[in-house]
């Protein structure tokens, strides 16, 4: 019986793990797909001002992205390490073990993975600012060449 309840356990562990990593992926893909077009849809407004205004707003969206996935990220964290703490005989907490002690791989791809978002943040707000200061585009009747056929026409 008690083997019975231990299985359970570790099976809600894996459900629940699984689940927790499959969305912090679908979170992560997501953002990328929105920051790839945020930033192309930005860039295409010729206006400086209203381009610092959208990507001030995809700063704010990338914000609250940004936190989502860091709450995922530390909910998957979590998560193993009360497997880790309770199933010391587990394949998975002896690898991990084996491999914390190797110097090389101490830091997991999932905290570089975790801060794309606030990197991506910190972008969207910096080339905001630098939109508000970039010199504002001429539109093509602002230009000399339309000027001289003004006064031609």
């Amino acid at each position: 019986m008690i083997d019975d309840e231990k299985a359970d356990m570790q099976n809600d562990f894996q459900n629940e793990r699984q689940y927790l990593e499959g969305l912090l992926a679908t979170r992560v893909n997501w953002f990328l797909i929105f920051m790839s077009f945020y930033f192309v849809a930005a860039f295409n407004l010729d206006d400086g001002q209203q381009r610092a205004i959208a990507l001030a707003f995809g700063g704010m969206f990338s914000l609250a992205i940004s936190l989502s996935v860091l709450r995922t990220m530390s909910l998957v964290e979590d998560v193993l390490i009360q497997f880790r703490k309770q199933h010391k005989e587990h394949p998975y907490t002896v690898a991990f073990e084996h491999l914390s002690e190797k110097p090389v791989i101490k830091v997991s791809a999932n905290k570089y993975i975790a801060a794309l978002p606030l990197i991506a943040t910190a972008a969207f707000i910096v080339l905001a600012l630098f939109s508000c200061s970039a010199p504002q585009s001429k539109t093509p009747s602002d230009t000399p060449a339309a000027s001289q056929l003004k006064g031609r026409i």
